[in-house]
């Protein structure tokens, strides 16, 4: 790939750190019983990134996708390492309940959608489904009850069924029918990449 946009040159120098001294990975929200699995499945790149901080396997899965997309520029490939580093610590998750966040910081994410009552709020925030079916529900493509289902996951917490859909025809995969793809380090890091190609258009 070259780089010929000025944003893409800013978006290196911004992004370009080292994944050895990024920010700490985010805690892992939910174990999946398949997941050592398919973290023992060794992937193999060509010119690999060094990396300590972070699984390996994991950051090789995202260099994967970049070989499938043609990223051969090494600034460019750390960059979207780091980015994602930055986002999910390189390990795909579901977006975090709220339940520990206080009701000043939900209101001011979710605006209106949040309940001004704290009692009702508090009571909204202890049901993790509840809570991202009012937040997210009917929007984006989403059904009044689908805001759960569609809720952030993967190395860069892809959000509402019509982001699936989209990303899923991008990388050849049915993430509307099954969002839970999402964890398996292969979609996850061709999802993650994809997405961020679309910035650089």
């Amino acid at each position: 790939m070259i780089l010929r946009k000025k944003g893409i040159r800013h978006f290196i120098i911004k992004e370009l750190v080292s994944l050895d001294i990024g920010a700490e990975p985010m805690e892992r929200e939910e174990e999946r019983p398949d997941e050592k699995e398919m973290q023992d499945e060794q992937i193999h790149v060509k010119d690999p990134v060094t990396v300590t901080k972070y699984p390996v396997n994991n950051a090789r899965a995202v260099e994967a996708a970049m070989d499938k997309h043609g990223i051969t520029n090494r600034f460019m490939r750390i960059a979207i390492l780091s980015v994602i580093a930055k986002e999910s610590g390189l390990v795909p998750k579901n977006e975090k309940a709220y339940s520990g966040t206080s009701n000043s910081r939900i209101r001011h994410i979710f605006g209106k959608r949040a309940p001004s009552s704290d009692i009702e709020l508090n009571a909204l925030k202890s049901d993790p489904k509840a809570f991202f079916d009012r937040m997210y529900g009917g929007r984006y493509g989403n059904g009044p009850d689908e805001g759960y289902k569609y809720r952030g996951r993967g190395f860069n917490q892809i959000t509402f069924k019509d982001t699936y859909r989209k990303m899923g025809q991008l990388v050849g995969i049915d993430l509307v029918s099954n969002p839970d793809k999402l964890y398996d380090i292969r979609v996850a890091g061709e999802v993650a990449v994809a997405f961020l190609l679309r910035r650089f258009k």
